[in-house]
């Protein structure tokens, strides 16, 4: 019974698998009659580095599975006809992407070597059952936002105020699900610099997502390069609103095999960015000044006769001076750290390691508490005092790719062991994930009994006499009486905490 259990787990394991790849298929025909080219070589690159292969069957088509979501170049050729290398393939994830390849033989082109092609996204998928899109390294490179809901809220059904979270057609921003590399995370992204590709599903999710009620956003990051290269952003604005920002990474392989093809390479990135004003206004924004607070705090109210009244209500607009450009102590720093190794153990083989760490400190102005006018009021007089959120995340993926039987025209290792099998593989993938998140006021900190503490007050009793009338002996009688103590002096030391 155990080992009945067992099989099934692994053909529910193994079904999982398969359903929830992602392949390419296409044919190889030649360009003038039309006819299958037999047993012609397919080659995928990945950033100049050799993903896999394969070989066209008797009526030229060809297979690729188990693909990882990006953006590719495909390369088709056969003695006798030009080469032919498609460049810029978007491979949607959970899909059969289809990549047709016409041949031709002209002299012109044989000289050549290779003729390369742009990539042209079909108008219609035919097995398309979901709805959503897909952003790619190129139109993240040319968007004007670096915030990872503010490039999924350019897809049709999604919005999002200023970055912040997302609505997925309406649907609560909790509903939606985040997945980087295939698995399910939660907290801060990677930086834009690192996605390969960014898609978006709406409509029609399918179960391999699991439960989720609003929308998918999945991440792809990128992977290690054939040659080394690497690159520097330095971002700083000059406008007072405090934006600066500084970025690089560095990419390339570290071991070569004998056909001088990267079998262990490296991807590494960081990220530091410092912004004064997370919401910046066009107009300008209205604060007390820190000598107008400090006069207030040490005279919270003054006495006509003997009534109490609130000193503010002594102030006038001119008394703030001019409008200040930025929101004071309302900046936010974040530095992100990203590393990859992608590993080829063997032919059928691969092993990717993938870590990110991200620390976040952001100041911000409370916003309404639930009482009217306590959000603008705290901007106003008591900004000095906002409160700090501290966030800290820390990940890491592994994900292991075997291919058995037949996958790259007998490079395969295990072709032989298994010659009845023809596209066959399985992976594991393992995720862990580490996201702490506080929030506290900078005097208090962690303790916690020093939060609502409104200060101390000090009195001074005195016995209080009155005339009261009783009856004695037949008579009425005006006696003094004590009928309690009477606050003569308070003094209050204010130490307001919100």
């Amino acid at each position: 019974m155990n080992r009945l259990l067992i099989i099934i787990g692994f053909l529910l394991a193994g079904w999982s698998g398969i359903v929830a790849q992602t392949t390419i298929e296409g044919k190889v025909t030649d360009g003038k009659t039309g006819e299958p080219i037999l047993f012609g070589t397919i080659a995928l690159y990945r950033g100049g580095v050799l993903i896999t292969g394969t070989e066209t069957d008797l009526d030229g088509n060809f297979f690729l599975s188990d693909i990882q979501p990006g953006t590719y170049d495909m390369e088709a050729s056969y003695v006798g006809y030009a080469s032919q290398r498609q460049t810029g393939i978007v491979i949607n994830a959970g899909k059969t992407n289809r990549v047709n390849f016409k041949l031709s033989d002209d002299a012109v082109l044989l000289d050549l070597g290779v003729e390369i092609k742009a990539y042209k996204v079909p108008l219609i998928e035919i097995d398309n059952t979901s709805q959503g899109s897909t952003v790619t390294a190129e139109k993240i490179r040319a968007l004007p936002t670096k915030q990872v809901n503010a490039i999924a809220a350019t897809s049709a059904g999604i919005s999002s105020r200023d970055g912040g979270d997302i609505s997925v057609r309406g649907s609560r921003s909790n509903e939606t699900v985040y997945f980087l590399d295939g698995v399910r995370v939660s907290g801060n992204m990677i930086p834009q610099s690192e996605i390969e590709q960014l898609q978006v599903v709406i409509g029609g999710i399918e179960a391999r997502y699991g439960d989720v009620t609003g929308g998918v956003i999945s991440l792809t990051s990128k992977g290690p390069s054939d040659k080394v290269t690497g690159s520097v952003e330095i971002e700083k604005s000059v406008d007072g609103y405090g934006y600066n920002l500084f970025s690089g990474n560095l990419s390339g392989p570290i071991l070569r095999n004998s056909k001088k093809q990267s079998i262990l390479g490296y991807r590494i990135s960081g990220q530091y960015r410092n912004v004064a004003d997370n919401s910046p206004s066009a107009l300008g924004v209205w604060r007390a000044s820190k000598d107008l607070i400090s006069k207030l705090e040490q005279n919270p109210t003054y006495n006509i006769g003997d009534s109490r009244f609130a000193s503010l209500e002594t102030l006038r607009t001119s008394d703030l001076g001019s409008p200040m450009k930025a929101r004071p102590n309302d900046e936010n720093i974040d530095l992100d750290l990203t590393g990859r190794l992608d590993i080829k153990l063997a032919s059928n083989v691969d092993v990717q390691i993938s870590g990110n760490y991200n620390d976040k400190v952001d100041r911000f102005t409370p916003r309404n508490s639930g009482v009217a006018g306590s959000g603008s009021s705290w901007a106003l007089l008591n900004w000095v005092n906002n409160p700090f959120e501290y966030s800290n995340t820390y990940r890491g993926n592994f994900r292991l790719t075997h291919k058995i039987g037949r996958q790259s025209g007998g490079e395969g290792g295990e072709e032989n062991a298994s010659g009845s099998l023809r596209n066959f593989s399985y992976t594991i993938t393992l995720g862990y994930q580490n996201n702490r998140t506080r929030v506290e006021d900078y005097r208090h900190e962690d303790r916690l009994f020093d939060y609502g503490y409104f200060g101390k007050t000090e009195r001074n009793w005195a016995t209080v006499y009155g005339l009261t009338t009783v009856y004695r002996k037949g008579m009425f009688e005006v006696i003094p009486e004590h009928v309690g103590l009477d606050i003569w002096d308070i003094k209050i030391k204010l130490e307001i905490i919100l």
